[in-house]
């Protein structure tokens, strides 16, 4: 086995295989690696003479150059030399190919060049004179392919291979015995390997999980899962040696997840099987045995440890099965040849003029679909694209106009649309498009001079030159190559033209991510050329400034996270001010990168990525854009997104697909990300650096969307009236959340955008632009008050009035009021130290915030979910600074769990004053299917079991630690004390429940302030309330719980001991009547009518 892995995973992070881990310790040792060629099969020469005949016989049989991927100590390239007249080995690891030379004969090595390459990248890597650029005649493939992404590899083989040329993959498996005791020697043999294997686990749920499952299943399938495409290759045959065998090196006990055969070989693929124990055989003794375990599983000794001694039990098993003798052994084996297919009309590359949209060139699975995209919407798709490409201007008008058709219409293909609704995001964009001029063949030829195209930057009428160039460079040299070129190399060109991918609120970012997902070299050159013609806005040379004043900072200071830098913005008055309302369109050029420019790029080259957390800080650019896009809102408007914001979110799937992208080097990535991260911040500081708060996204009350998932949502969007941005930004929104899922939990305080938030934002997104013409479907600089004078006001959204509740005081309050403003000083929280069960989200993460405002000495918030608890903490300490929040991780059923936070928070800040119980449970089966003859009783007690014994366990534990005279509020729900509403049992009675203990604590401790309160009819994560569903009420904003909790920890509530209230109440009114309140039995839970009158009775 070489030690060709992808350049992904041996780069950014410490990936432990079968193979690499020992191979990377190896180095350059020549000792190692003449042993592992000593220790491994050694094919027969008629094995090569078989990819010889089939070379020679098929296709053009050049033999200049042949190419052996995954070279290692370059034995097989040796063997190759016998047959072309120079070879070129490559290897992801540079130490080995230093020890090459040595162990390859001497006579050969001015035939042999060894470089250094990922399979991934081979045709980046590999100059021009040695194979490149389509001038390779064989390439040779040994035993790496599972461990490679095998479509980007095959690709690579494909561009370096001259049409007609020859590729061959082959792979081999264990040791098989074939004389003497057979069956007990392999099932010995076996049970070596496996308890080897074992050793590596866990593999699952690790970084190398995927090259693990990879290799795992390419191996149980015998190589049957590669598939060669049609379009690529011909003429393709499969050897299979002794394969009644499996090419695994041990069972599949000796792996800690599930993997099953694949077959993905096409229709014309020859498969020819054979069955020969004397193929490759050799006689090895239980030497020999160890010395080939040992070069599969090189690193296996040190993870085994004391548990070593088992090994050495099993291979003793070995040995006496063998008959302590040399006995005969094979090998499955399995090969693969093909043949490059010619190109067309002499074309190794699909012409840059035309369209050529397939399923196979799609890569959008993984980036934010539900389903694959329709096959009879390709024809479709390809006419409108070309009919743009061929017939429009990329800028419908000189400053700000840009041509997203492509954009429309490959995102609408991707999220599922049929060929209507195509047609329909076409119209939806193509009334405003203009035509593009005629082209200037002497200014086009004149483009190939660096100089020449330097002067051409900006100048938008210049983009069918550019256009018209960029498609010839294409035409001869393939679009990644000119892409390489033109943005990847670090030369003065390239740079500026990389830079400038992130002008227009990222359009050519968005159109160059767009070609490389879907592989369409048309739209690499509409993306190339948009971004040299598209006029200057600032951003391009403030971002190579930021690479420069990056470069002066400490290079090992600890990584900034992105939530800090926006938090600075906000703070900084030059940048706050930068950009005025009366700039109109030129917020960034005049304001943000002009009056601020100084203090704006200081701040922004402080965002900095290590090459080692490479897709930790990609997520952590994406994150942020979604959270500034969905919580940036205005206090009493309808929700809106800022059409900036929807800008950086919605090329945010594009960093993405391009950090994805294996022929990217890991250094251009890094930039990649940085430059967005910084991007976004510009754009942040443009639209005024607006306010934001999390609960808007979480506690955000879907309208039309209402219970809708993605995929609904996608149905609904390909139909809506639009442009292309809902459709850009939901997909988005989703592709963000997959990518996301997997750093929450490691860097919660630079992931505020978690689980639910991301269905609510799309919900938001879909909701404020359903049915509105596209100008107002967004605000323009959401920090500007201006941008939000035409959106309605949110108490003007709500179409139907409700029926109310009955309500003891005249006024029935659904959003917080002057009077229980956290803010005023009456309510103030000064001195005290406030504990939230249930404080990660919801309302316990808005009454956070709230005792915040009010000024709390200390909040501590206390949940299961640490990702949720440290995203309140970041969220409520960027929006009140100086706000101490602590976080606890801890289940309130468990007593332990909850012991040890009041223990700790006890420790850390002294004793509490204020205890909020906010901690539920509700039974997840939907409401039609609650009934008690329907509940599962486990999802039944659960209720209870947080409630009632989480309540409980809360106070206890609380007692210990309280002040003098302390708070206790605990959040219950009216369901408590209503009579006979259906489908609730659990949920109801566990509420009142939980509001007994309280009215029993009250009466144990009359020097506390204990009180039951219903919130109101909160809408939470998307949630649609039952009350709201039967009609009885229409939710209210979560502000009113915050402030009634506010209120009722102060001094004015004192006369509310022992009571049970409502948030909707006016407390003004409450107040008038304290008195009488406090010295009766009304606002709390009995029995109707009791004590009885004694004349009934």
């Amino acid at each position: 086995m070489s030690t060709q892995t992808s350049t992904t995973i041996s780069k950014e992070v410490d990936v432990e295989t079968p193979f690499l881990t020992g191979a990377r310790k190896s180095g350059s040792s020549v000792p190692f690696w003449a042993s592992y060629i000593q220790s491994r099969p050694n094919p027969t020469e008629d094995f090569f003479q078989l990819i010889n005949e089939y070379h020679k016989s098929h296709g053009n049989n050049r033999a200049d150059i042949a190419h052996d991927v995954g070279t290692g100590p370059g034995n097989i390239a040796a063997r190759l030399a016998v047959y072309f007249n120079h070879v070129v080995g490559s290897d992801v690891n540079e130490e080995v190919l230093d020890a090459a030379p040595s162990i390859v004969p001497a006579e050969l090595l001015n035939r042999m060049t060894f470089i250094q390459s990922s399979a991934e990248a081979l045709s980046q890597k590999t100059p021009t004179h040695l194979g490149g650029e389509g001038t390779t005649d064989l390439v040779v493939v040994s035993e790496c392919i599972p461990l490679l992404d095998h479509q980007a590899a095959l690709k690579e083989f494909n561009r370096v291979l001259r049409p007609g040329g020859t590729l061959a993959i082959y792979f081999y498996g264990p040791a098989v015995f074939t004389d003497g005791h057979v069956d007990r020697c392999n099932t010995a043999y076996d049970k070596v390997a496996t308890r080897i294997c074992t050793f590596n686990q866990p593999m699952k749920d690790t970084p190398g999980f995927p090259i693990h499952l990879r290799a795992a299943e390419a191996l149980v399938s015998e190589l049957d899962n590669i598939p060669l495409l049609e379009e690529d290759w011909e003429s393709i045959q499969r050897y299979k040696w002794n394969c009644d065998y499996s090419l695994l090196f041990n069972s599949k006990a000796g792996f800690d997840f599930n993997f099953s055969p694949v077959d993905r070989r096409g229709k014309a693929d020859e498969t020819k099987t054979a069955i020969d124990r004397n193929f490759w055989s050799e006689d090895w003794g239980i030497d020999n045995v160890k010395a080939y375990l040992d070069s599969v599983y090189p690193n296996y000794r040190v993870k085994a440890g004391d548990r070593y001694s088992e090994i050495e039990v099993l291979l003793e098993e070995l040995n006496v099965a063998m008959g302590k003798q040399k006995r005969k052994v094979t090998f499955p084996v399995v090969l693969i040849l093909a043949t490059k297919r010619p190109a067309l009309n002499g074309h190794a590359t699909p012409k840059a003029k035309k369209v050529q949209l397939s399923l196979s060139q799609h890569h959008g699975g993984s980036y934010g679909c539900v389903n694959d995209p329709a096959p009879e919407s390709i024809e479709m798709a390809n006419n409108l694209l070309q009919k743009n490409h061929d017939d429009y201007h990329i800028f419908w008008r000189d400053l700000n106009g840009h041509n997203h058709m492509a954009h429309s219409i490959l995102t609408h293909f991707a999220i599922g649309a049929n060929p209507a609704e195509l047609q329909r995001a076409n119209d939806d964009g193509i009334g405003v498009q203009r035509a593009r001029p005629d082209v200037d063949s002497d200014v086009v030829k004149g483009l190939s001079d660096d100089s020449k195209l330097m002067e051409i930057m900006g100048d938008v009428t210049q983009y069918s030159n550019a256009i018209e160039f960029f498609e010839q460079q294409i035409d001869l040299y393939g679009w990644r190559a000119v892409l390489h070129k033109h943005c990847f190399t670090r030369t003065s060109v390239a740079d500026t033209i990389l830079s400038r991918m992130y002008e227009g609120a990222h359009h050519p970012f968005i159109h160059l991510g767009l070609a490389v997902e879907f592989e369409l070299p048309s739209i690499m050159a509409e993306a190339l050329a948009q971004a040299v013609c598209h006029p200057f806005s600032g951003i391009p040379g403030c971002l190579l400034q930021t690479d420069a004043e990056a470069g002066d900072l400490d290079p090992n200071a600890p990584h900034k996270p992105l939530l800090d830098l926006y938090k600075e913005a906000r703070a900084n008055k030059a940048i706050l001010n930068g950009p005025l309302w009366e700039d109109g369109p030129f917020k960034m050029r005049d304001g943000t990168l002009g009056r601020s420019k100084a203090d704006i790029i200081c701040l922004a080259a402080q965002y900095r990525v290590k090459p080692s957390e490479l897709r930790l800080r990609a997520a952590e650019v994406i994150n942020c854009s979604a959270y500034i896009a969905g919580a940036a809102q205005r206090a009493g408007k309808t929700p809106k997104i800022d059409f900036f914001h929807m800008h950086n979110v919605t090329s945010s799937v594009f960093l993405t697909v391009l950090v994805n992208d294996p022929w990217i080097s890991l250094e251009n990535k890094v930039r990649l990300v940085e430059w967005k991260g910084r991007t976004d911040l510009f754009w942040y500081a443009a639209c005024g650096c607006p306010q934001y708060n999390i609960a808007e996204i979480f506690n955000y009350t879907p309208g039309p969307s209402a219970g809708k998932g993605w995929t609904e949502l996608y149905h609904d969007i390909c139909q809506m009236k639009d442009d292309g941005h809902v459709a850009k930004f939901v997909r988005a929104a989703k592709s963000a959340g997959e990518v996301c899922r997997m750093f929450e939990k490691q860097d919660p305080a630079a992931f505020p955008m978690t689980e639910e938030a991301w269905i609510q934002l799309a919900r938001m997104t879909y909701d404020s632009t359903l049915g509105v013409a596209d100008p107002e479907k967004w605000v323009f600089g959401a920090g500007f008050p201006e941008a939000w004078e035409n959106v309605p006001a949110r108490s003007q959204s709500a179409a139907v009035k409700p029926k109310m509740f009955p309500c003891p005081t005249k006024e029935y309050r659904k959003s917080q009021y002057d009077a229980i403003d956290p803010s005023l000083s009456a309510l103030s929280a000064a001195g005290k130290n406030i504990v939230i069960t249930g404080g990660g989200s919801g309302i316990g993460a808005a009454t956070a915030l709230g005792f915040a405002q009010a000024g709390a000495a200390s909040i501590s918030i206390i949940g299961r979910r640490g990702n949720m608890l440290e995203s309140t903490r970041s969220n409520i300490e960027s929006l009140v600074p100086g706000a101490h929040i602590h976080t606890y991780v801890s289940d309130v059923a468990d007593k332990d769990q909850i012991g040890a936070a009041f223990k700790a928070i006890h420790d850390r800040v002294g004793e509490i004053h204020v205890l909020i119980n906010n901690a539920g449970y509700k039974p997840t089966v939907p409401p039609t299917s609650s009934a008690i003859k329907d509940l599962d009783v486990e999802e039944w007690w659960r209720c209870f079991e947080v409630n009632i014994k989480g309540s409980f366990l809360a106070t206890q534990a609380f007692l210990k630690y309280k002040s003098d005279e302390a708070v206790v509020l605990y959040v219950t729900t009216a369901l408590s004390h209503f009579t006979g509403f259906p489908n609730n049992s659990a949920y109801s009675s566990s509420k009142a429940g939980a509001v007994r203990v309280f009215s029993t604590l009250q009466a144990e401790h009359p020097e506390l302030r204990v009180i039951c309160l219903h919130p109101g009819v909160v809408n939470v994560g998307g949630k649609v309330s039952g009350a709201k569903q039967a009609g009885l009420a229409d939710d209210e904003l979560v502000s009113l719980s915050v402030g009634s909790m506010v209120w009722l920890a102060s001094p004015e509530a004192d006369f509310l001991k022992g009571k049970y209230i409502w948030a909707n109440w006016d407390v003004t009114e409450l107040k008038a009547r304290a008195k009488e309140i406090a010295e009766s039995d009304l606002f709390t839970m009995k029995l109707g009518g009791w004590p009885f009158d004694s004349k009934a009775t």
